[in-house]
């Protein structure tokens, strides 16, 4: 038999908006509980944050979906999940660990449950086999990668959805097209016919306190509703704005996200 526990509500991690007694009766595995179920725990604050942001926020919970990102995962955490059919976004970063995951590894049989997003850096000699493998690109930054897909998709056999990944930063370092220039990539790479493009993915500054990053979540969502005014996209798949990480997904789904990528807090 499980041991489990109740956690005060003193000791519970909490957003600073989260008024006491939220999670009260919430149970969490005793530290002797197997690892693999320790990940069902993870995955249920989660949700739960994620529908107390949204209740905050006034929306319905269910217009945001969880992009669990797989890739630090655990094979076994993942399918943990997979055979309980807890999970049907995931999100990859890198193409040859997907490829032995997902592709001829540990992962393979439930590669047709889920769906999956590439997020990571694209490098063109590896475009058509991140085109093949996924089944939405969310990092896009620049007409020449839009083109290459275009064609990689049409050999394929298949019309590709994508996202623009936009810099936040200022960095110039960091991939995606600026804020201001977003517009201008979307209008230029509507003219392609294969593929399907369904909204914006960006990365926020570092910030030592989440709240500060309300306004450039704002100016995101913004001009996503200007360009993105449908919920879905030309074909039939949902338009998303993907802001916010495992450190500031609370604030990012109040000002308007409705694909959070979190990876850390569910496979700790």
């Amino acid at each position: 038999m499980i041991a489990n526990r109740l956690i005060p509500a003193e000791y519970y991690p909490r957003f600073p908006y989260e008024k006491q007694g939220k999670f009260d009766k919430m149970i969490i595995n005793m530290p002797n509980v197997p690892k693999k179920l320790e990940v069902f725990d993870n995955l249920n604050l989660v949700t739960r944050k994620i529908r107390l942001a949204c209740e905050k926020a006034g929306k319905d919970y269910t217009a945001v979906d969880l992009l669990a990102v797989t890739k630090y995962a655990k094979n076994s955490d993942v399918k943990a999940l997979l055979e309980k059919n807890a999970l049907n976004l995931v999100g990859e970063s890198r193409l040859q660990d997907s490829l032995n995951k997902w592709k001829n590894g540990e992962l393979a049989p439930w590669r047709e449950s889920v769906t999956m997003h590439f997020i990571g850096q694209l490098q063109s000699n590896k475009l058509r086999k991140i085109c093949d493998l996924f089944d939405s690109i969310n990092s896009v930054d620049n007409i020449k990668t839009v083109e290459q897909i275009d064609r990689h998709a049409y050999s394929l056999g298949k019309n590709m959805p994508i996202m623009l990944q936009v810099n936040l930063t200022g960095s110039l370092i960091q991939s995606g097209t600026t804020l201001k220039d977003a517009s201008n990539l979307l209008n230029e790479a509507r003219k392609f016919q294969n593929i399907d493009i369904r909204g914006y993915m960006a990365i926020a500054p570092i910030a030592e306190n989440p709240e500060d990053l309300r306004p450039v979540f704002k100016e995101v969502k913004k001009i996503f509703d200007k360009d993105f005014p449908q919920e879905q996209s030309n074909l039939g798949n949902k338009n998303y704005l993907s802001l916010g990480m495992s450190e500031d997904f609370h604030i990012a789904i109040e000002e308007g996200s409705n694909l959070p990528r979190i990876g850390s807090l569910i496979f700790q």
